[in-house]
């Protein structure tokens, strides 16, 4: 399949494949590669710590005697 002026077509998984390793910096002069993975790892570790406190307080502040009471029926 080609476009109007004659080149390939790619499919979309093909053009975000291409995208993903330019973004990840997979060849040439990759300099910052490991700084990044640390620094997203790091990110995302701060996420994970983050939302499990979120998670373990919301039963305290959504309960019959919290702060915004659920009601369970009449």
């Amino acid at each position: 399949m080609t476009s109007s002026d004659g080149s390939p077509i790619q499919p979309w998984y093909g053009t975000a494949w291409t995208r993903l390793k330019e973004f990840c910096v997979t060849e040439g002069g990759a300099t910052f590669i490991w700084t990044r993975w640390i620094m997203l790892r790091a990110v995302g570790i701060l996420f994970v710590i983050i939302f499990w406190g979120i998670i373990g307080e919301s039963r305290g502040l959504m309960g019959p005697d919290g702060i915004a009471p659920i009601r369970t029926g009449k």
